[in-house]
């Protein structure tokens, strides 16, 4: 029996033909779905009140990130470190680090991711943020008081420990009155450290006392049981 070759290649053809139009349907249909499925998702998160959406990025963001993300509230409370990704509840509403929220925590104060967890628009509203809680508990922090610095670590744990325990619970920063640890007061408030600093000259028998108490640097020469002051100079 003779088969004819030319017709035979040609119905190969025609069924190859037909398989890729079958296919190219197919992906049509399926990108299709898939552009309509991300309408509808940007539809309902541009209606919801739990996202906006941002200029010039496809990402949504949520309203607790935008709040992290503005002002004051994009550095950490306590030790100015970038990015904030913790919401301190008992303490006012404050943004901080990773870090400072441990210590937080460790004081007893609850916390919230900023970005795990879910927010309520009632919850946004009641958090005052980073400047107005440093307004009313740091608006007598003394110059000299050392606050933690950011992603220092060693002994900064300690120095996060004690700056977040005197601003919220000892709330050391508010009033003067309550500084006595470190702040002398005028009027007989406070107190006086008493001590005395004694060296002797090495190229003499130069004796310098350092008094804080009776508030004066001053040497003498010993010479055997007796002491003789030669200067007396008032710290002041």
């Amino acid at each position: 029996m003779d088969i004819d070759l030319t017709a035979v290649l040609g119905s190969v053809r025609c069924r190859r033909v037909l398989y890729a139009r079958c296919w190219d349907n197919v992906v049509k249909s399926v990108n299709a779905e898939e552009d309509s499925s991300k309408m509808a998702f940007a539809s309902a998160n541009q209606k919801s009140p739990g996202y906006s959406q941002p200029a010039n990025s496809g990402e949504a963001v949520s309203p607790i990130r935008a709040l992290a993300n503005k002002g004051e509230n994009a550095s950490c409370a306590e030790c100015g470190a970038r990015p904030t990704s913790v919401v301190g509840l008992e303490t006012g509403g404050t943004f901080a680090c990773v870090a400072c929220a441990a210590v937080y925590r460790r004081l007893g104060f609850r916390t919230r991711s900023v970005d795990r967890d879910s927010w309520q628009p009632a919850e946004l509203a009641s958090l005052l943020g980073n400047l107005a809680v440093a307004q009313e508990l740091e608006r007598n922090l003394p110059a000299f008081y050392r606050r933690p610095k950011p992603h220092a670590v060693g002994e900064a744990d300690a120095i996060r420990h004690q700056f977040v325990l005197a601003k919220y619970r000892r709330r050391e920063f508010c009033d003067p009155a309550l500084q006595a640890a470190y702040h002398r007061m005028g009027g007989g408030g406070g107190f006086t450290k008493e001590g005395q600093l004694w060296k002797r000259s090495k190229d003499s028998d130069k004796i310098f006392e350092l008094s804080e108490r009776d508030n004066y640097l001053r040497y003498f020469v010993k010479d055997g049981s007796a002491r003789e002051v030669k200067a007396t100079i008032p710290i002041d």
